[in-house]
């Protein structure tokens, strides 16, 4: 049987708690595979998703300085701007 263990303890395991590995990766800690006498089989190092796909590099102290310096403008205004098709994305004039 095949066990979890998160920080050196045991978690559950697959066999008995399907579902423990998917709350696992939510936690987005490390976990190991261990026999059940302990033999470790490997550990598990969830993949952590961007906070912003298009800007992998960006940071948490970056959104905090962007929202921070300000600026911008509110959406319908932004919408005022794209002219009289306003947020249409396509294209009625048929041209």
């Amino acid at each position: 049987m095949v066990m979890l263990y998160v920080a050196g303890k045991p978690v559950g395991s697959l066999e008995r708690n399907p579902d423990v590995m998917r709350s696992l990766v939510e936690t987005g800690q490390p976990f190991e595979f261990r026999t059940e006498d302990g033999r470790g089989l490997g550990v598990f190092q969830p993949a952590k998703e961007p906070a912003c796909p298009w800007e992998p590099d960006m940071t948490e102290a970056d959104f905090d300085r962007i929202v921070a310096e300000g600026g911008g403008m509110p959406l319908a205004d932004f919408w005022k701007t794209r002219g009289p098709s306003g947020p249409c994305l396509l294209d009625t004039t048929g041209a």
